[in-house]
């Protein structure tokens, strides 16, 4: 049979329904159907056209049912230039027109008597006018033809009777042109004096009229002018929907031809021995003919079957999004687990079931393989090298990769798919089957998994060694580097004053208006999250939220932090657990609502289910730190060998202006020698000796009160310091901080 004459079927993805759409952090698999398709005996051949440039060509999978024989030959993907245009869907733009808006608001109809009288008398008398000064003009036309006759008198007429007869005629004919223009004239004038006192009188009347309906006639323009604005307004919004289709028409589509071919006439030898591309029989209705009657028949009916399309694209994926409201009173918090969806493919998903899954979250996909270590040899040089030998070279070369994957992440999420090459997918086998009342092929070229997501990246904490404590200096209350060091110090840090919050899953107080939860379920290492009816997923800009579930969680804990050696302020913080036993909160962005107040976005990391996780309020202003300058005392020791010891004092003060008493935890340091010849020793909090030592210390601020609470000074690691400070309300405290340092008369203390 030639490939011209193949029966042919084309299906455009837009008119095609959409069963399910499951959503992923970086990707979306959607699964279409193409129900009843009428196969001719032989060769068939089916197209569907219009599939959006961001899909996976990879991924697409065609499965079927029917209730004949069938076997797909082979599969073809084809990136072409999309033939349908714009406008030939979406029509051209639509253009406005006031000429009806005029008319829907013309005065004539609403005018007085008066008025209308007067007016209709005055155009009787323009029309009057009209006329007569018609009959004027064709008397003047009719004298100047007149009088170019009389020229012409002397030369035509040589008898002397005829010249007296054309004379006297032209006597008869110019008096009564004459006389006619004379009338003309003089009812002109009669007319238009008329016409004088007729628009005296309207003009009159409409004055009248209008101090009269000066109320209804404002009114009246206002209601144009609204309605000429509503209609300036649906035509904006028309236009806006328009151009953000235009945005997402695509230039190029895929184009998918599947070629099948049904069983017809095939001798019985031959059938049993073409193994690789039998066709597994379907069921047929109960028939008096025997099989050895039935066999060798020709079929004549056509097939019908039923196609399923599935397809992986990046242009639609989904994000959590979290609204976290803490009840600082109450301590307690309320987290709502919501779905960012995306769709920016060129597709329109109508009445599809969407499920969101976090596969991609769980693990990374076939593609992330574990690195192999290679060796790492070193050697002795002169210079010391930047990083001191901790680091190998693959070590510094992971980290970096690892950074500048976290940056580009989430524009990966957001970028279409690069334009592949065309390819022609064919099977590893000469045919498919189609048996059991099923239907599937699978392309030779290897899947791509779906599980394929974003790796979780995680930051690198390292150590660094501040300035020595007489050199530092307070940062300006408007410096963005200095408060983002303290904010990332402050909530990684050690944090002994909160406690494991309590787990809760009791309701808060129900509200007016609720949106539908989602329906979840666990399988292994990911979970998925099944939103409630049917959507509609249209290509747009615009993020659609849909809520998953809602948290809550009792007994938080509120507490703060400060380190007023970088910014001479205390931080509030919240720490409280997952409530939930299933749901892991997956890394996104939050709002934070303290007490009613919105304060602003946080980005969330990953919390597991029952695991405890912070939350940074920003600065308390009711609390008041102070941080003066230190003071310095230099002395020298010894006889022979002199040596010089420095001794630093600093004084921190905290007030604490709320109506309730508060914990806070405040960070100071002293600094790490490097030389043996340099001795650091804390002299005050006393006791502080090696890590690990807890004293009390602390005083009131002012001598005279003595109930200002109390505090305890630990060492840390590092030349760490931190006080655990409970202050009253309406009380203030101050912490002092020395320590000594002693080196060789001839030395000096610097920052390495």
């Amino acid at each position: 049979m030639a490939e011209e004459n193949i029966p042919s079927q084309s299906f455009n993805i837009r008119e095609l329904s959409t069963k399910t759409v499951t959503l992923y952090p970086a990707r979306a698999h959607v699964v279409r159907e193409i129900p009843s398709i009428a196969l001719q005996p032989g060769q068939n051949e089916i197209e569907i056209y219009g599939l959006a440039e961001t899909i996976d060509e990879q991924s697409l999978q065609i499965e079927g049912t029917g209730n004949g024989e069938a076997t797909i030959t082979d599969i073809t993907v084809e990136k072409v230039i999309n033939k349908i245009a714009f406008d030939d869907v979406c029509g051209p733009p639509e253009e406005l027109d006031d000429d009806d808006l005029e008319s829907d608001y013309s005065d004539s109809d609403d005018d007085a008597d008066d008025v209308k009288i007067s007016r209709q008398e005055r155009n009787r008398l323009n029309k009057a006018i009209e006329t007569q000064a018609d009959l004027e003009t064709s008397c003047s036309v009719q004298l100047y033809q007149l009088e170019q006759f009389t020229k012409t008198i002397t030369n035509e007429f040589s008898d002397a009777k005829k010249l007296e007869e054309a004379l006297h005629v032209y006597e008869s004919e110019r008096s009564r042109l004459h006389l006619g223009k004379t009338n003309a004239g003089i009812e002109i004038e009669k007319l238009t004096k008329q016409k004088s006192k007729v628009e005296w009188r309207l003009k009159r009347a409409e004055k009248a009229e209008k101090e009269k309906n000066k109320e209804a006639v404002q009114a009246k323009d206002l209601a144009r002018r609204k309605k000429l604005r509503e209609r300036e307004q649906r035509h904006k919004e028309i236009e806006k929907v328009r151009s953000e289709r235009a945005t997402f028409w695509p230039a190029y589509v895929y184009r998918v031809v599947v070629r099948l071919e049904t069983a017809m006439f095939t001798p019985g030898p031959s059938r049993r021995s073409s193994i690789g591309s039998i066709t597994l029989s379907k069921e047929v209705p109960e028939s008096s003919e025997t099989p050895e009657k039935s066999e060798g028949k020709v079929t004549t009916s056509p097939n019908e079957i039923s196609l399923s399309l599935s397809y992986v694209t990046t242009g639609a994926f989904w994000l959590p999004w979290y609204d976290l409201s803490i009840n600082s009173v109450k301590k307690t918090a309320s987290i709502v687990y919501r779905a960012e969806v995306r769709n920016a493919t060129s597709e329109t998903w109508t009445d599809a079931k969407v499920i969101l899954s976090t596969s991609q979250t769980s693990y990374s996909g076939l593609d992330d393989k574990a690195p192999t270590m290679h060796p790492w040899q070193v050697a002795l040089s002169r210079y010391n090298p930047d990083n001191d030998g901790i680091f190998s070279k693959a070590e510094i070369s992971a980290t970096q990769a690892k950074i500048q994957k976290e940056i580009s992440s989430q524009a990966k999420a957001y970028a279409h798919a690069a334009p592949q090459q065309n390819r022609h997918v064919r099977s590893s086998v000469a045919s498919h089957q189609l048996g059991g009342n099923r239907m599937q092929m699978i392309a030779s070229a290897p899947n791509v998994e779906l599980h394929r997501g974003i790796s979780s990246a995680r930051k690198s904490k390292k150590a660094s060694i501040l300035p020595s404590f007489g050199a530092a200096r307070s940062a300006p209350p408007g410096a963005a580097p200095a408060a983002s060091n303290v904010q990332e110090y402050a909530y990684a840090g050690y944090d002994p004053t909160i406690e494991d919050c309590g787990e809760s899953l009791d309701a808060l107080a129900p509200t007016a208006l609720d949106f539908e939860e989602s329906a979840w379920e666990d399988y292994g290492l990911t979970a998925t999250y099944d939103l409630p009816g049917t959507r509609t997923l249209a290509p747009s800009t615009l993020a659609r939220r849909y809520k998953i579930a809602t948290l809550n969680a009792t007994s938080i804990a509120l507490s703060h932090i400060a380190i007023p050696k970088l910014r001479a302020a205390a931080f509030l913080r919240a720490k409280l657990k997952n409530p939930s036993s299933s749901v892991t909160l997956l890394k996104g962005t939050a709002g934070i609502t303290l007490d009613g107040s919105f304060l602003g976005t946080h980005a969330l990391a990953r919390v597991s289910p029952n695991q405890a996780f912070t939350i940074p309020l920003g600065v308390d202003p009711a609390i008041h730190i102070s941080y003066p300058k230190p003071t310095l005392h230099r002395s020298t020791q010894g006889i022979f060998n002199k040596e010089r010891a420095h001794v630093f004092s600093r004084s921190i003060f905290v007030t604490n202006t709320r109506p309730a008493p508060v914990e806070l935890l405040v960070l100071d340091q002293v600094p790490l020698s490097q030389d043996e010849r340099l001795r650091i020793d804390i002299v005050s909090p006393r006791g502080l000796i090696k890590e690990g030592d807890v004293v009390k210390t602390g005083a009131p601020a002012h001598e005279a009160r003595k109930a200002w609470g109390k505090a305890r000074a630990t060492l840390k690691k590092d030349g760490e310091v931190a006080w655990t400070v409970e202050i009253e309300k309406s009380q203030a405290a101050v912490l002092k901080f020395e320590y000594e340092a002693k080196m060789p008369g001839t030395e000096n203390m610097i920052n390495s």
